[in-house]
């Protein structure tokens, strides 16, 4: 994000807990939801949003705006703690990232405090718990200038951009401000495969994020939300990527085991 653009703090805090995830894997759809800011204290959060796979482990944080629509997995190995601040925030900077890695402990730290003011039997005025939520803003806004993004980073902001339409490794090269055959090498060299394969694994995963979540769905309804022409198309691409026909794959995995197994087959395929 520019770094010159102002920032309004005008959020205000609706309410703060602390979440604890199952031991059982767990498959969720989140979408038309609050903003929310999540400290994590430990564990594994990981979510599916756009085109990106969001990871945050103890000493991270993740910022969710308002109505972000996104497919939320746990991990049972090892369960997600966090403490969850549910609030309004109109005029957040639309490119803030969604996690960002509290370096110094200062977004924990302020978490906490708005937790322990909640809980105080001496309430504090609301006013009180939205300035210590203002400094932990501006703390996440603070870390998100020093994310530098990695060739891989650029290439996902694309693809949630662009992912619903057709597009060509020139195509891909432009946008991101290289030369195509020195991107196509580059892309290769730092992740070990093609640009455009990358293309094919993600939107592979996003239909089966889909299936996954909205289990009535067709193919010939998921394709045009992912970039791929036509039902008959996609067919070929799940399979390619699975192994799976889609009978098979409805078959044999249940709903809420088709994300983890679309991860496991099409992160770097």
């Amino acid at each position: 994000m520019n770094s010159n653009v102002p920032i309004r703090y005008t959020a205000q805090l609706d309410g703060v807990y602390f979440f604890r995830s199952t031991k059982e894997r767990k498959v969720s759809r989140r979408e038309g939801e609050p903003a929310m800011v999540i400290v994590m204290l430990g564990g594994i959060y990981s979510a599916l949003w756009k085109t990106q796979r969001i990871t945050a482990k103890g000493g991270d944080v993740v910022c969710w705006h308002q109505g972000d629509l996104r497919i939320e997995e746990n991990d049972p190995a090892q369960p997600t703690r966090c403490l969850v601040l549910n609030i309004r925030w109109k005029d957040h900077p639309e490119s803030l990232p969604r996690v960002v890695r509290d370096a110094a402990g200062l977004m924990r730290m302020l978490a906490l405090r708005i937790f322990a003011m909640t809980k105080d039997p001496l309430p504090s005025p609301v006013e009180s718990w939205n300035v210590y939520l203002h400094a932990l803003l501006a703390e996440y806004v603070r870390m998100s200038l020093h994310r530098a993004k990695s060739l891989l980073d650029r290439v996902n902001q694309c693809l949630e951009e662009h992912l619903a339409e057709p597009f060509t490794l020139i195509d891909m090269a432009r946008w991101i401000g290289l030369e195509r055959h020195y991107f196509g090498q580059r892309f290769k060299r730092e992740t070990g495969m093609s640009p455009m394969r990358y293309v094919r694994a993600q939107r592979v995963q996003h239909a089966l994020g889909y299936l996954a979540t909205s289990p009535s769905w067709t193919l010939r309804k998921i394709a045009p939300r992912i970039g791929v022409p036509d039902e008959i198309q996609l067919r070929r691409l799940i399979r390619q990527y699975t192994g799976l026909g889609i009978r098979d794959l409805k078959g044999r995995i249940p709903p809420e085991e088709i994300l983890p197994f679309a991860q496991s087959l099409t992160r770097w395929t």
